[in-house]
């Protein structure tokens, strides 16, 4: 089975990739809503697929890289995907730096959602 977390603030759009994904047999999802909980959770277990969304309460996407990248470096070897509704500003600019993939929420169905999370499960 595969592990998936998802770091989502919003409630409505983490619940709804929550169901997406929990509905996929084959697939161990959990959602956390703010960044300090979400570095807790990804330090202690192992991720096959990590979706951080970019602003989030306590710390944003960009902190708990650092943050990781100083403290935990061997769990930047999981496989990251930031999602966001942000285009371009310069949150994103800094996240590009770790050379993880953007997914733009608005711009996917929940449909292409699921089909994207499964490519980067198995790839």
């Amino acid at each position: 089975m595969k592990k998936i977390l998802i770091v989502e603030d919003d409630e409505l759009l983490g619940q709804l990739y929550f169901d997406l994904l929990k509905a996929e047999k084959n697939f161990s999802v959990s959602l956390i809503i703010d960044g300090e909980s979400a570095y807790n959770k990804i330090v202690s277990e192992n991720w096959d697929l990590i979706l951080l969304d970019t602003l989030l309460p306590k710390i944003n996407a960009l902190e708990l890289l650092n943050k990781l990248k100083s403290k935990n470096p061997n769990k930047l070897k999981q496989k990251f995907v930031i999602i966001t509704n942000l285009d371009d500003n310069q949150l994103i600019a800094s996240l590009k730096e770790y050379k993880f993939d953007i997914l733009i929420k608005s711009h996917l169905n929940p449909a292409q959602f699921k089909q994207k999370v499964n490519q980067y499960v198995y790839s």
